[in-house]
């Protein structure tokens, strides 16, 4: 479906990115330049390839890299201390690792050398070049082609302890892409759409790993937001006249606290809240002051992404 979605226009924009922008074509062959690095590393199907995930144009080509060439993708956060990601390196038996130039420490860069990590470095906000870093020959990574029924190893969110690092299999990861289709009305032949997806939740944590991976599913555009900004999102939401919208809780009080005009939302159909409890008050606020429906849904990292939520008609 992915081939066919950016075969149809390559030149269609695909992501917008601060004041870069991304077309189809480019992103397919960033994804081929990756697939590539890891095969000549001896990386292939099934091997455990660790993706330091920030919400950046070459973090998505990574992860569709992984996913399209049966690679298990290993979910690892750029924000946590060097020693704890130097930790996991030792730990978690990576075959290759993928960030960004300042992800490359010296004392990170030995460390995989040490495990016999690959280590590719993606130029920062980037889909490209390439440059290997840190182990320069093939890959000495344990884990094997005992992963090969595995798409993704990822923390859960931690809301009942601390977060534990889950392993999602491939089949659960295509049900839970179907399944997201059926809320959106998408058609089984392949197409690219004009309204893009703004995207501020981390490609790191599940929901925004299952919402990019929904919308390049569905030929929809990307707006990458690094995080949460009320002026970058109302602006992206105002200049694409979007029509749907992911607003969690702290980003609708956001929304909220900084008395955005009811005009610069007028395009919106409706919002989208999961990730963390939706106190009633703020939907009640919410609602009343734009005149939007909030849709609550509820998910877990477990199933993938979404298990309930209301839709418009419910509404």
């Amino acid at each position: 479906r992915i081939e066919a979605i950016w075969a149809l226009d390559p030149d269609a924009r695909a992501i917008e990115f601060g004041d870069a922008a991304f077309s189809w074509g480019e992103l397919r062959a960033a994804v081929s330049l990756i697939d590539a690095a890891l095969t000549a590393a001896g990386v292939g199907h099934g091997d455990a390839v660790g993706v330091l995930l920030r919400n950046r144009p070459g973090m998505l080509a990574a992860l569709l890299a992984l996913l399209l060439t049966g690679r298990c993708i290993v979910s690892l956060s750029p924000l946590q201390p060097g020693d704890e990601l130097r930790r996991e390196l030792r730990d978690l038996r990576l075959d290759a690792v993928i960030g960004e130039s300042g992800d490359w420490k010296v004392d990170t860069m030995r460390v995989a050398e040490e495990a016999g990590i690959v280590g590719l470095c993606l130029p920062d906000g980037g889909l490209g070049p390439l440059r290997k870093v840190g182990h320069v020959g093939p890959s000495s990574g344990k884990r094997g082609n005992q992963r090969t029924d595995i798409a993704l190893e990822i923390l859960t969110s931690g809301t009942t302890g601390k977060p534990k690092r889950i392993r999602i299999g491939r089949a659960t990861l295509a049900d839970a892409i179907l399944d997201g289709t059926k809320g959106e009305n998408v058609s089984a032949t392949p197409s690219l759409k004009t309204t893009p997806t703004v995207m501020f939740a981390p490609l790191m944590h599940v929901s925004g790993l299952f919402g990019a991976l929904l919308s390049i599913y569905e030929g929809r555009p990307l707006v990458l937001l690094e995080k949460f900004s009320v002026e970058q999102w109302v602006e992206a939401v105002k200049r694409h006249r979007v029509r749907f919208a992911s607003l969690p809780p702290t980003p609708m009080s956001m929304v909220l606290e900084a008395g955005v005009p009811r005009e610069d939302l007028a395009s919106l159909i409706a919002v989208r809240a999961g990730t963390a409890p939706l106190p009633p008050e703020t939907q009640r606020r919410f609602e009343a002051t734009y005149r939007i429906p909030v849709l609550v849904q509820y998910g877990a990292t477990e199933w993938m992404g979404g298990l309930a939520g209301w839709t418009l008609e419910d509404h």
